[in-house]
């Protein structure tokens, strides 16, 4: 959730009483449609099914005195405390009163409920002037995170960003050597027992879960939906939270990178691999990309992240990169010949016109390039017309290197490219000259020679060209 509020109580600064109108202007803006009593649930924290449990973690201050204790700043995190009630989910809020500005980001696995019990406690701190607290480990086994930072100054906003910045990037703001003591407080976090190594009393024996993972080949699993977190995934899983974090090792930040689709372990072991085989004409196993398409998306239901589609696609036509994407493009989920690109009407050159067939064998994307040239050799531009100007004739390759893909706002050239005068070293055999004849009316009295004098007077000349000649209905020439 990404969310900016604003509280403002004029061009001084705001009053308690005009605080308290303007938040509860503002809440029946954005209180949720459900006003029944599921609703209670998510103002108390409780978005997640999972019952809450007292989690113990260590909260970390900045020094006091940086800020100007003023109401402004108070404001601005009682706008923040309103509106982390409704969250679930990683959280970043950003709230202005006045001329403060505080920022928050809550790890997903954290609650609504647990993040307002610290906020109260930085609010009590901004009053001795403290800036930044946070509660933050960047041991990967820790999937709680909490950190808010305020300034007194709009210009200082960039401050603000830069930390909320640090803390969603999984790492933890810096802080002071000389610093107030940190401090352990207990806050209610759902599904806390499971990464605490408990589950409601109940001992490790008693649930027939081993306290020892054991390697296996492969691992069970389960698929992420929307709105998972590591807490619900554990759950499902039928596994403690911290065994579940030991299943799924290796990624920074596990738990607030999960994404729709994904394939995640439930067990020891390593993910199935799910790879996409060739097809039997020997081309790569392909995807259309559709609207909304992304490497990563397309990639994560075959096991497959961005470095594996781009190694696929070095040699793919018009692949200029996970981040340019084309709606339409034909791209490898798996190693083997290029595939054919998809083709366009109207196109008069290179692999994208209709009707191309692809060559036979094994051949790359650089053998596409040669397919259906233009006339006499001229320029095939990266959109497909032939045409001899700089407008075809440039090449402008992408960062990728791969054939068909063109540098962002060029042109670009598939075959024949460059207007540079080629085979100009020899002389040939013999050189032509041509003339220019042109004669009418031979009945005046002067300037009427004819072509019967073209031999005798221009003897250099080795071909003619008349103008005014004609073509007779039965393709004879006709000279008036």
């Amino acid at each position: 959730m990404l969310l900016y509020c604003l509280h403002s109580g004029g061009a001084g600064p705001s009053s308690p009483s005009k605080a308290e109108a303007h938040l509860r202007a503002h809440q029946r803006h954005t209180k949720r449609i459900e006003k029944d009593s599921k609703d209670a649930k998510a103002y108390n924290g409780l978005c997640n099914p999972a019952a809450p449990f007292p989690v113990p973690v260590i909260v970390t201050f900045g020094l006091p005195g940086v800020l100007n204790a003023s109401n402004d700043v108070t404001v601005a995190v009682q706008g923040l405390k309103q509106h982390i009630k409704t969250s679930c989910g990683t959280t970043i809020l950003f709230s202005k009163a006045g001329s403060a500005i505080v920022g928050l980001y809550v790890s997903a696995d954290m609650g609504s409920a647990a993040s307002i019990a610290i906020l109260e406690r930085f609010e009590k701190a901004t009053s001795q002037g403290t800036q930044v607290m946070q509660v933050c480990d960047i041991n990967p086994m820790s999937p709680y995170t909490f950190g808010v930072f305020a300034v007194d100054k709009l210009s200082d906003f960039e401050l603000v960003r830069k930390n909320v910045k640090t803390w969603a990037g999984g790492y933890c703001a810096a802080m002071p050597l000389t610093r107030p003591k940190d401090a352990e407080m207990k806050v209610n976090i759902p599904g806390g027992d499971l990464f605490m190594g408990l589950s409601n009393g109940t001992s490790v024996a008693q649930t027939g879960l081993s306290s020892d993972l054991e390697a296996r080949a492969e691992c069970k699993t389960t698929k992420v939906i929307h709105d998972d977190d590591c807490t619900k995934l554990s759950v499902r899983c039928g596994t403690r939270g911290s065994d579940f974090i030991k299943f799924n090792p290796g990624k920074k930040n596990f738990c607030d990178n999960l994404k729709a689709g994904q394939v995640v372990c439930c067990s020891s072991g390593t993910l199935p691999t799910n790879k996409l085989e060739p097809g039997s004409d020997g081309t790569c196993a392909t995807h259309i990309i559709s609207s909304g398409d992304t490497c990563y998306d397309v990639g994560i239901p075959f096991g497959l992240d961005e470095d594996d589609i781009a190694s696929f696609n070095k040699a793919s036509w018009g692949w200029a990169g996970c981040g340019r994407l084309q709606l339409g493009q034909v791209i490898c989920l798996s190693k083997a010949n290029t595939p054919m690109p998809a083709t366009h009407e109207g196109i008069a050159c290179g692999p994208q016109k209709p009707g191309t067939k692809k060559p036979s064998g094994s051949f790359g994307g650089w053998d596409l390039a040669k397919l259906k040239q233009c006339p006499l050799k001229s320029c095939c531009s990266g959109w497909g017309y032939c045409g001899t100007t700089t407008e075809f004739c440039t090449e402008s390759p992408a960062d990728t290197k791969a054939p068909g893909a063109f540098k962002g706002n060029t042109n670009g050239c598939i075959s024949n490219c460059g207007t540079d005068i080629v085979n100009n070293k020899s002389p040939p055999k013999e050189f032509k000259r041509t003339g220019y004849f042109q004669a009418y009316n031979p009945g005046r009295p002067c300037m009427h020679m004819d072509a019967s004098e073209i031999a005798k007077n221009f003897k250099e000349l080795t071909h003619v060209h008349f103008a005014f000649a004609g073509i007779t209905a039965d393709y004879d020439v006709n000279i008036p």
